[in-house]
């Protein structure tokens, strides 16, 4: 059986601080960076930094509702329970069809439970790693994600980046530690954010 294609990667983001991380951790790859507005570039999804409850009332899920009418909110909630029995676990992903929009799947990869601070988890990386799993599923051929878990969840911009490179590094390029002590250093590499030295 063939295997998926992993789609391009389209990384917008607003945060100057998150863009330059990204910079620095993808300049060797097939990433697409850049410091603009992500309902501006056209691909074959977008990714929600969702909660797990599919509620879009704030940060950047208000702005895809009102881009893309209140019609999605309820879609994305329907799935949600209809497929997860009410709760979409952050690591998990769903997509939901677009209709007219530069974009053909919104593909919902929750950063958290609820609206809540996820600074100091791996729940940029889960959600990065099942969006791009989810990416793979459709058999896309791009993929468009804002920031995971730095806007609401208020996540080290440093941080963020490191781990949705570990996430791209895991997914795209088939790389990830098997040994236990390897993957624990790893877990402290992804945890660290040099901003929290500063007083």
């Amino acid at each position: 059986m063939k295997k998926n294609l992993t789609p391009k990667v389209y990384l917008r983001d607003g945060n100057d601080e998150l863009v330059f991380y990204w910079k620095q951790y993808f300049h060797a790859f097939d990433v697409d960076i850049a410091q603009s507005n992500i309902l501006e570039l056209e691909a074959d999804a977008i990714v929600s930094p969702a909660n797990s409850f599919g509620f879009m009332d704030g940060g950047i899920d208000l702005q895809y509702k009102n881009k893309f009418g209140p019609k999605v909110e309820w879609l994305v909630q329907k799935n949600i329970e209809l497929h997860y029995y009410g709760e979409l676990a952050v690591g998990q992903a769903l997509s939901v069809p677009l209709v007219n929009q530069p974009f053909d799947y919104l593909i919902v990869a929750p950063t958290m439970r609820i609206p809540m601070v996820v600074n100091s988890t791996i729940n940029p990386y889960l959600a990065f790693r099942a969006a791009l799993l989810q990416s793979k599923h459709l058999g896309l051929k791009s993929i468009a994600c804002p920031g995971l878990g730095t806007g609401t969840g208020k996540a080290c911009p440093e941080m963020a980046a490191r781990q949705m490179f570990v996430a791209y590094a895991n997914v795209v390029l088939q790389r990830s530690p098997v040994k236990a002590e390897d993957l624990a250093k790893q877990m402290g590499w992804m945890l660290r954010c040099s901003q929290d030295k500063k007083v």
